[in-house]
């Protein structure tokens, strides 16, 4: 009843052009309404008449047939014939009345009054009942879920739909759910199924370790299901699921829901209404590389059952739970245990441990253990030494008075004026005057809503924050000329720096020696379009796990030295990440006195092996070693101004000695002469 092309699904309400030669028996599908022409090219096999025998209709309403529905036409005009060449033979003559229309009870009539239609021998049948069902193929390789009356005729096995948190037949056959036999590589909704209303997906795919893809999972619908109970259990193979369309206002247990789905990286169950969600047990227990996750729409106030459910979620860096409520919650065992990378957990005023069952220590023990990176909002850090009954630190941190590893979320505040932009992390967000915007997205809340900023401060309460993303949080300032307390920003979580500073075109300078980059994997476009740059400081940076660097420091018109230290490496650098790093950058001078060398963006645009620090002619590189004295800086005053011009004169007049560190041979040429002079004069100018 429906065709898939290119991703498309389309229903099928009609016929053309179909060859059915060698067909025995045909169902024509409820949507067909009409028949174009050459619908069922089929002629009759010379010497043997019709090898199609029946025709079983799913419509009760007669389709339509056309002037030119050729079928019709071909076979009464090779019937003639027949009868004019073989007179006595009537093995060799055709009549559509050697065709069973099988038609809809109650539909005799109709069928037998219609054009076309009424040239068969029509007899009733009863049409099987729709129902959903699910078909695991020959080969045990797919799982197919149907709503249709065409389970009797499927090849494979079918499986009956389960109930409440009963597990479906299939879950049962190891040749579906077998463990590491499991042979389910793909699992398909059919489009038929969009009309199927379960009330239980518990289980579905629970076990198949070796499914890869679930296509279709837009045709499930959900909206009277109950139970998502080891919905995705050991679905460890499944790297992405889109369940935006999932409807789960009426479920009532999330159970065991995606645990052990070991290659998911990304959740967003942001559309989830789970109002009515009494337990979530073990829910995302062992999804060991899930590194983020979108819980904004959560209902926790009903869910009584918490416990493990982030438990070995070894690569979360961030818990954004400020929407939690949990007044009914009794358990809480395991809740973040092995959680290792998790730096913060943000809590709201919804969150409350006065109802955990503390009768015995099973259902609240070990709520953060091995949680080795988790840090409070007042900088209380885990510790082997915090008690296994850790109930007590379920808290937003307050210090050494009451210690907690909570957090309350990080914020800015744009100043009434518009100009300054103050982050803080003190939890006091109401007490401020301006607009306040969240800061634990990876987009930051004020992202193109601050244009007319020139300061961003970090104020001395932002010294504990711990950012994992700090993507496009300066994109197009391009009133930003200050910065204060940048001291205060801690950056050694952060994974995601892509765009940082994009288009910050009053910045002039920027020292970032207090960046700690060892976690880093994007840079591209971080300075990209800083057209007034003319030095920057990374010597601090540590680029060991920077994947992409795309257009990093592009379009800095004005930039002239970049410092670098021993752990800048391009080394991780991926695809097109090693690409356009200096585009356009044709003032950029290394400290050995290498010149930018556009020849290569001619070639690929591959200009990575100029980010390293300038070793001249032998390796050279547009970097300036940490501390090494400015190129041309001939007065030593950190800048390169026409007040250089006058004191390399000095020098080669013999009014003055030349500094040792050879800033003063600015062609590098080995020695210092009046071509030196012209060649500082044309870098002030920027030629």
């Amino acid at each position: 009843s429906t065709i898939s092309v290119n991703g498309a699904t389309y229903d099928v309400t009609a016929i053309a052009g179909l060859a059915t030669a060698y067909l025995q028996t045909l169902t024509i599908p409820a949507s067909v309404t009409a028949l174009k022409d050459d619908a069922f090219s089929c002629m009759p096999i010379p010497g043997s008449g019709f090898s199609l025998k029946d025709i079983y209709m799913r419509s009760s309403q007669p389709p339509t047939a056309g002037s030119q529905a050729s079928w019709m036409t071909l076979i009464v005009s090779h019937n003639k014939i027949m009868q004019m060449e073989y007179p006595d033979d009537l093995s060799k003559q055709v009549s559509l009345k050697n065709i069973t229309l099988h038609v809809p009870t109650g539909s005799l009539a109709a069928y037998q009054a219609a054009t076309f239609w009424k040239e068969f021998t029509v007899v009733e049948y009863s049409v099987p009942a729709t129902e959903a069902y699910a078909l695991l193929s020959t080969d045990g390789a797919t799982l197919t879920f149907y709503y249709d009356c065409e389970k009797a005729n499927r090849e494979g096995t079918t499986y009956s739909l389960n109930t409440g948190s009963n597990k479906p037949d299939w879950a049962n056959d190891a040749a579906v759910s077998g463990g590491l036999t499991a042979k389910v590589l793909t699992a398909v909704i059919d489009p038929s199924f969009t009309n199927a209303r379960p009330t239980s997906t518990a289980y579905w795919f629970r076990q198949m370790n070796n499914l890869a893809s679930i296509a279709g999972l837009t045709y499930l619908n959900t909206s009277e299901v109950t139970c998502m109970d080891n919905m995705f259990y050991n679905c460890q193979n499944l790297a992405e699921l889109d369940l935006s369309h999932f409807n789960t206002a009426n479920v009532t247990s999330m159970r065991y829901m995606f645990i052990f789905c070991k290659s998911l990286t990304k959740l967003d169950l942001s559309s989830f209404d789970t109002g009515k969600v009494t337990s979530m047990f073990d829910m995302f227990d062992s999804c060991s590389k899930l590194e983020s996750i979108n819980l904004s729409s959560f209902n926790t106030t009903k869910v009584m059952d918490m416990s493990g459910i982030f438990s070995g979620c070894a690569s979360l860096r961030m818990l954004d739970l400020t929407n939690f409520s949990t007044p009914a919650l009794r358990n809480t065992a395991y809740m973040f245990n092995g959680c290792t990378d998790l730096t913060a957990i943000y809590v709201g005023s919804g969150w409350t441990m006065a109802n955990v069952n503390t009768s015995a220590p099973d259902y609240y023990k070990k709520m953060f253990a091995n949680c080795t990176s988790l840090l409070g909002c007042k900088g209380t850090a885990y510790s082997s030494a915090i008690p296994e009954i850790d109930l007590d630190y379920a808290r937003i941190d307050g210090g050494t008075a009451a210690p907690g590893l909570l957090s309350y979320t990080p914020y800015a505040v744009l100043s009434t004026d518009g100009e300054t932009l103050t982050l803080y992390h003190d939890g006091d967000s109401s007490s401020k005057t301006g607009t306040v915007f969240s800061l634990i997205d990876r987009i930051p809340g004020w992202y193109q809503e601050v244009p007319f900023v020139t300061t961003v401060v970090f104020d001395p309460s932002f010294a504990f924050a711990r950012p994992v993303s700090m993507r496009a949080w300066f994109y197009r300032l391009s009133y930003l000329t200050t910065f204060e307390g940048l001291q205060y920003l801690n950056t050694s979580e952060v994974r995601d720096m892509a765009a940082l500073f994009y288009a910050c075109t009053q910045l002039t300078n920027l020292d970032l020696t207090t960046f700690n980059t060892a976690k880093v994997t994007d840079m591209s476009y971080m300075f990209l379009l800083c057209s007034s740059l003319t030095s920057l400081d990374i010597s601090s940076f540590n680029t060991a796990a920077v994947k992409n660097m795309f257009q990093m420091f592009g379009a800095c018109s004005e930039l002239t030295t970049i410092y670098a230290g021993d752990g800048w490496t391009t080394a991780a650098l991926e695809g097109d990440g090693n690409q356009s790093l200096f585009l356009m950058d044709d003032k950029i001078v290394g400290g050995a006195g290498t010149t930018y060398d556009e020849s290569v963006y001619y070639s690929g645009g591959i200009d990575a092996q100029y980010a390293r620090i300038d070793g001249g002619t032998s390796a050279p590189g547009y970097f300036t070693r940490e501390g090494a004295p400015m190129h041309g800086d001939v007065n030593g005053d950190g800048v390169v101004t026409i007040a250089d011009v006058t004191s390399l004169v000095n020098i080669i007049l013999g009014k003055s000695p030349a500094p040792a560190t050879g800033v003063a041979d600015v062609n590098t040429d080995g020695s210092v002469t009046i071509a030196d002079v012209t060649a500082l004069v044309n870098k002030i100018l920027g030629k």
